[in-house]
């Protein structure tokens, strides 16, 4: 196939149309990789995509923001 799906076996789908999303992402003319928002149970946000350069080589964007906030400019709900 053309695309490759790596996911952690501790993944609870949220959202029905999640491969189909990350999928027509990843079709765009530029994008190598994609990924998607994980959440902890408790609400918080695991990481919103991983940022090359931040806290070192690579970090995860919005560690820890509650559920419901947009974060920096509307970063942590905009797809980039």
């Amino acid at each position: 196939g053309e695309y490759l799906c790596l996911l952690n076996n501790d993944i609870e789908v949220i959202s029905p149309d999640w491969l189909n999303e990350m999928v027509g992402i990843a079709s765009q003319p530029g994008n190598g990789a994609v990924g998607a928002a994980l959440w902890y149970p408790n609400n918080t946000l695991q990481h919103g995509g991983v940022l090359i350069g931040l806290g070192g080589i690579a970090g995860h964007m919005h560690h820890k923001m509650k559920r419901g906030h947009f974060g920096y400019f509307g970063r942590a709900v905009t797809a980039q």
